[in-house]
């Protein structure tokens, strides 16, 4: 469990990153395709998975506090714009734009997001 907390904690921390899964597996004295099968066993994702799932949440934030898009995406460390919207939408299935509104609507007409459809 601490070698995993030390993977999160790592991941979390560089997220916005190109995160080299291969220097990190180097660093925990693991092979690269030990330190991806321990993982997925662990957490159910791939690693890959696990900082695109991160970086969203971080996006999730920033949308709400009404940082402009394109600088959502930098922020977040996606590579552009474009590629910030297509993997937001993989992920949640609304574009940032669309998530942004959401939580707009649910905050000035004190909606109860668990009721919308």
């Amino acid at each position: 469990e601490e070698k995993l907390n030390m993977i999160l904690n790592y991941l979390d921390a560089y997220c916005t990153t190109d995160v080299d899964f291969k220097a990190l597996a180097n660093s925990l004295n693991y092979s690269y395709d030990y330190l991806r099968h321990y993982f997925k066993q662990k957490k159910g994702m791939s690693l890959k998975q696990y900082v695109i799932r991160r970086r969203i949440r971080l996006a999730k934030e920033y949308l709400i506090s009404n940082m402009p898009i394109a600088e959502v995406s930098g922020a977040c460390g996606f590579s552009s714009p474009a590629h910030f919207a297509v993997t937001f939408r993989q992920v949640t299935g609304m574009t940032p734009s669309q998530f942004r509104e959401n939580c707009k609507n649910i905050v000035t007409e004190g909606n109860d997001p668990i009721f919308q459809s």
